[in-house]
């Protein structure tokens, strides 16, 4: 996809206070829907539409467990 592969991890965060430990997971399961979506995209753009799908079905869990983090932090957003 136009990459060079690394074996670099994004930084881990941490936290003693639960409510900044939920705002950081909140934060990287945003930053993972949009890695899978420009990964849609892009799949798409390559006519792969059947591995775009498996990775559309992912998108839909990490988008659930962005609605259950915001539910958890009271975070309410139109939808």
């Amino acid at each position: 996809m136009g990459g060079i592969p690394t074996v670099q991890v994004q930084e881990i965060k941490t936290s003693l206070n639960n409510v900044e430990m939920l705002r950081q997971d909140l934060e990287a399961e945003y930053e993972a829907l949009n890695r899978y979506l420009q990964r849609i995209e892009q799949l798409e753009a390559l006519k792969l539409y059947d591995v775009a799908q498996v990775i559309r079905e992912i998108a839909l869990v990490e988008q659930g467990h962005i609605i259950d983090l915001e539910k958890s932090l009271g975070i309410q957003k139109v939808r």
